[in-house]
């Protein structure tokens, strides 16, 4: 018993060694079975690994900020999370900005940063599909827009959408006085969300007194 001891002490180094070793490889295992087990459902949307796009039937003219409080974003959110297009319960805001209260970035189709993003509603490198569930939009970049042509058009509806944008992601400045003006001698920028070009984003200025839809984007 003695020797055995004593052999053991002598090789207790190599063997502590080895078994740290092992529990630490054994350790990191237990880590990653964890995490590849956990509850992921916070990063998808509701419950997928795409996410809804649609247009609302809801229309407004140029006076979005019907509140008259400067942000125009609120209502625009209400108006899709109200809307009878929404097909689940998932939260959902509006493809539309400001440039104070929503922006995606202040560099052209947020080529090298995000610099300047407010509450974008895109998620970078995600798929998006209309609520069939089926017909792919297109996928994100990394920097959370669209790279034009998109495989699919928002909505086969022929009229346009409001969306504050221009044609690279930049905050448009035709903007209705901040879309809380629906007079017929101003304008603003709206997407013609029938087309898969950069138009779908900004087709154009519409006067202010035109009623458009908005682009409702689901949220994880």
């Amino acid at each position: 018993m003695e020797l055995q001891i004593l052999f053991i002490l002598t090789e207790n180094n190599s063997i502590l060694n080895y078994e740290k070793k092992y529990l630490l490889a054994l350790l990191l295992f237990s880590l990653l079975i964890s995490c590849g087990n956990s509850d992921n459902s916070n990063l998808l949307c509701d419950g997928k690994d795409y996410c809804f796009i649609f247009t609302s039937i809801t229309t407004n003219d140029g006076d979005v900020d019907t509140n008259n409080d400067g942000n125009p974003i609120t209502e625009a959110d209400a108006i899709c999370n109200a809307d009878s297009n929404k097909t689940n319960t998932a939260t959902y805001k509006a493809l539309f900005v400001d440039g104070s209260n929503r922006q995606a970035c202040s560099e052209s189709n947020c080529a090298n940063t995000e610099e300047g993003r407010i509450d974008w509603p895109l998620r970078a490198s995600m798929e998006y599909r209309q609520t069939d569930g089926t017909t792919i939009i297109a996928t994100t970049s990394i920097h959370g827009v669209f790279t034009f042509d998109i495989t699919n058009v928002f909505s086969s509806a022929t009229d346009n959408s409001w969306t504050g944008l221009n044609d690279n992601f930049v905050t448009h400045t035709v903007d209705c006085s901040n879309f809380n003006s629906n007079s017929g001698g101003a304008s603003g920028a709206m997407g013609m969300h029938n087309d898969k070009t950069e138009d779908s984003i900004y087709g154009g200025d519409d006067t202010c007194s035109d009623l458009n839809r908005f682009i409702c984007i689901e949220q994880p």
